[in-house]
């Protein structure tokens, strides 16, 4: 049985050997061997239930919240954004691929005789063409890992939920070798240890405020964890927070009952993300673009089937910040480079030739620029 193999795989993972902090590598290898077990673990399964009244009654007013919540403080992340690079698109990534996925889900939930595979395709589709930038490719791989389960689900109770986020962790850690604390993968982890965390017996507060509590915590976390966000809390983990909010709101709507916030919320959450980004203007020291540096952020998609760690060794040998991540049986790289044609013709030789037919390029030193004139003081 499927809950049977979970509570097997669950106890596996909790196991927390006498060593040091697993290294990024480790990491790496561990959350790909899970994604394998759990394909293993599905495809032995029969699914029976009414997937499509699941996806109309839970994920589809899920991802119009969170679609809503994005866009609303689109800015305020684009304001925060300062790594890897001070470029101000990180509300721009997530807001583009939150409002595709929405698009592409929309215009199918409005087909009556739609059916929940084609509600799911347009679900994987959405993340495949939104996906782009550093943090929009990290939010689809998450978004990606919980589609893989939950598309197969018969019922979303708390062993499926989790399930489905230590597939998103997982996800969000095979997009690269070099995924490192203080990040969105720290929100991520914290939604996963406070759903295994939480206990009705000793708790004071929901479940629902707990999840909240934890992701906005481990956004306030992320300055200390991340030398490189000087002082600032990292947007794309403020992003993704934002989101797990949006849609535990949602959540707690459909089921008619309003989690009341416990008295300590304000001492426990940081401010608002327009607070924050007060704050961060106002202690912001000139920069400049450092000399040498990529210039270029590059994404690019397939649909060919290809081998993700070569891609991801040979992008690496091109430029940095290098993203590469499976997401609905497509293939989506992300990097910073300097020549974008000597890329291009390099991935389309060697990989797949409809690399040059599905791009996107914006020059971070425009970028940067920019946000460095906008954010400094008036004389």
């Amino acid at each position: 049985m499927f809950v049977k193999r979970l509570k097997k795989m669950r106890k596996k993972s909790n196991k927390k050997p006498l060593c040091e902090k697993p290294t990024p590598q480790q990491k790496y290898l561990k959350s790909q061997r899970f994604l394998e077990e759990l394909e293993i673990s599905k495809a032995k399964l029969e699914w029976e239930a009414d997937r499509k009244v699941l996806f109309a009654q839970f994920i589809y007013p899920s991802i119009s919240s969170a679609a809503r919540r994005i866009l609303e403080i689109r800015a305020s992340l684009n304001d925060l954004n300062v790594f890897p690079v001070k470029d101000n698109d990180t509300g721009d990534n997530m807001s583009k691929l939150i409002a595709t996925l929405d698009f592409k889900v929309t215009r199918v939930m409005s087909q009556k005789e739609a059916t929940a595979d084609q509600l799911w395709q347009a679900f994987g589709e959405g993340l495949v063409e939104g996906a782009q930038g550093n943090s929009g490719i990290f939010l689809a791989a998450f978004l990606d890992g919980i589609r893989r389960v939950l598309s197969e689900a018969r019922e979303y109770d708390r062993e499926t939920i989790l399930l489905a986020v230590r597939a998103a962790e997982a996800k969000i850690y095979t997009v690269g070798t070099g995924v490192i604390e203080g990040t969105i993968v720290s929100v991520a982890e914290a939604l996963k240890n406070a759903l295994e965390e939480y206990c009705d017996d000793d708790s004071g507060m929901s479940i629902a405020n707990f999840v909240k509590m934890r992701c906005n915590k481990a956004v306030s976390l992320t300055p200390q964890q991340n030398p490189k966000l000087k002082g600032r809390e990292d947007s794309g983990a403020k992003g993704l927070a934002e989101l797990i909010v949006a849609v535990v709101d949602a959540i707690c709507a459909i089921r008619g009952r309003v989690d009341v916030e416990p008295k300590n919320w304000a001492d426990i959450v940081k401010d608002s993300a327009k607070d924050v980004t007060l704050k961060a203007r106002k202690t912001l020291e000139r920069e400049v673009w450092q000399e040498g540096r990529p210039e270029f952020c590059l994404t690019i998609k397939t649909s060919q089937p290809i081998d993700c760690r070569a891609l991801e060794w040979r992008l690496e040998e091109l430029g940095e910040s290098v993203r590469v991540s499976t997401i609905d049986n497509s293939t989506v790289a992300h990097a910073h480079v300097h020549d974008v044609n000597k890329v291009l013709e390099i991935m389309t030789a060697e990989f797949a030739d409809d690399f040059a037919e599905n791009v996107e390029v914006s020059n971070m030193r425009m970028q940067f620029n920019e946000a460095t004139r906008a954010s400094s003081p008036k004389k």
